[in-house]
């Protein structure tokens, strides 16, 4: 077949014509078949003259024959296609066809080193282009969720700061009502974490978050949310803790292990509309001296039908079978199973499934083995004074930086709960101008403000004077590895994650003012 340098067919072989129409003539090769390579994006952004090193692979429109081809240059205007039979297609698609290899020229086998070659490179582009679409689309979904988890994260900093601050205020017949909403926002943030969390774990980047593990206080959180549901359901809630009096504190990732046990808790709590939900807990000292943890969940709802218990651990399986094979729909993310598996996974230890014996329901258990933390304990939970914080009595002056004048003024109060003096600014340039006319002795800066963020403010502060030292805390409801990573390059002394707690903001200041610091008797 010969081509001109704009691909017309101006030329077919008395061979070729016994496999193909000679209406093809005059027409242009591209548009008059059926390309799987090189494939038509390739086509439409390159000319002729840069196909010699490419393999042809191509059918009639009418799915009658297939031809596999390379392109040979004549001269500066014409081409020639040189075909033989895509037996691979042939033998698939036309089993029954007949050939005479005599109709078809052979092919020199430096040419076809050559087409093997520029095929070979051309499919090494095309898989680096694929590995690069990718990767921008990971990108763009974690830049996507990290948003939504700021535009969510910072509504809900709002009502827990506000909540806490009337929990230290009014009442106690009312402060039970605060601790719920209190318990209520963090189970929304688990289920904000849970996506990032899923996100994280698609991209291989999910790790743990070590620290002390006070499991009492763990336990009495998770039950004192539950508790406020029982009561107003048709449901039994049932707390079997058997814990040590004397254990001490562990050391694990204390947020997993409560998002976990929410996880587990709230499917009980959705699936079960009357009956009974029991919380076992247990802990006991092995020989290695580290602690065996056992948590169970179980419930006298629908339970799970056999077909569906492959599938129990799969992301986004939103729909329930109960054990008549009944369906069940209910509002959920469907992930709440599959991260609680990969949180304990990622944590060393081991989650299942079990049926009641002769009753209806599910049970859902978790074994975790922790070690003791070696660190002293310090007492967080004791009043909150700051004469117990410094030793000189003498408060710290902390500046609060945050274009959201409410974020500013509940952290503020929840400071001065702790007896901090507290000065409050809305811009990185206002910040820059307190410190330049009066001492602090601890930044807290918001990282994202408009004109100048915070990673440009800590830059312009760490120029400054006599602060190459100051404790600047990182402050953000973004809490992705990559803007804690950036915070530390920028000079940043430590990160402060929101929605931000009274007990985030002690252990900050332990953190930050060590010094100084002695523990809270």
């Amino acid at each position: 077949m010969s081509l001109s340098k704009d691909a017309i067919i101006t030329q077919l072989s008395s061979q070729l014509t016994n496999h193909i129409a000679k209406k093809y003539l005059g027409l242009n090769l591209f548009e008059s078949f059926d390309f799987i390579r090189p494939n038509s994006e390739f086509l439409d952004k390159n000319p002729i003259q840069n196909m010699t090193s490419h393999l042809f692979l191509f059918k009639t429109k009418e799915n009658n024959f297939g031809f596999r081809g390379q392109l040979v240059r004549q001269d500066d205007d014409n081409y020639w296609l040189i075909l033989t039979p895509w037996l691979t297609w042939l033998l698939k698609n036309k089993s029954n066809i007949r050939l005479d290899l005599n109709d078809f020229m052979l092919i020199d086998s430096q040419l076809e080193l050559n087409v093997f070659l520029g095929t070979q490179k051309m499919m090494m582009e095309d898989l680096g282009k694929l590995a690069e679409e990718l990767q921008e689309s990971n990108n763009t979904q974690s830049r996507f969720l990290d948003t939504m988890s700021h535009e969510l994260r910072t509504p809900l900093h709002a009502i827990i700061s506000a909540a806490e601050i009337l929990e230290l205020d009014i009442n106690f017949p009312s402060s039970k009502y605060i601790r719920t909403i209190l318990s209520s926002c963090h189970i929304l943030l688990g289920s904000i974490n849970q996506v990032l969390d899923y996100s994280k774990s698609k991209n291989f980047s999910l790790q743990q978050e070590n620290g002390p593990v006070e499991l009492v206080d763990l336990c009495s959180k998770i039950i004192s949310v539950f508790e406020s549901r029982s009561f107003s359901e048709k449901v039994s809630f049932i707390t079997n803790i058997s814990i040590p009096e004397n254990l001490p504190l562990l050391y694990g990732d204390q947020t997993k292990i409560s998002n976990s046990l929410i996880n587990l808790l709230s499917n009980a709590f959705k699936y079960t509309k009357e009956g009974k939900i029991i919380f076992n807990v247990s802990a006991t000292e092995n020989e290695e001296k580290k602690i065996n943890l056992r948590f169970e969940v179980q419930d006298e709802g629908i339970g799970i039908a056999e077909e569906e218990l492959s599938n129990l651990f799969t992301p986004f399986n939103l729909n329930k079978y109960n054990s008549n094979n009944s369906k069940t729909f209910t509002s959920s993310t469907g992930l709440g199973l599959s991260i609680t598996k990969n949180y304990i996974e990622t944590m060393g230890g081991e989650i299942g499934y079990s049926r009641p014996v002769e009753k209806k329901g599910s049970i859902f258990h978790i074994s975790l083995t922790l070690p003791k933390y070696k660190k002293t304990r310090k007492n967080i939970n004791s009043p909150l004074s700051l004469n117990n914080i410094l030793e000189n009595n003498s408060p710290p002056k902390i500046l609060v930086v945050d274009d959201n004048p409410l974020n500013c003024k509940l952290t503020r109060l929840q400071l001065i709960k702790l007896g901090v003096e507290v000065v409050e600014v809305n811009s990185g340039y206002e910040a820059l101008e307190a410190l330049n006319t009066q001492p602090f002795d601890l930044v807290l800066l918001d990282l994202q403000m408009p004109e100048i963020d915070g990673f440009e403010t800590a830059f312009e502060i760490r120029k400054l004077p006599d602060l190459s030292n100051l404790p600047l805390i990182a402050w953000s409801a973004t809490s992705s590895n990559e803007i804690q990573e950036k915070t530390i390059a920028y000079g940043f002394s430590g990160y402060l994650s929101k929605p931000t707690t009274i007990k985030m903001i002690q252990e900050m200041l332990y953190a930050s003012l060590g010094t100084t610091a002695k523990s809270v008797s």
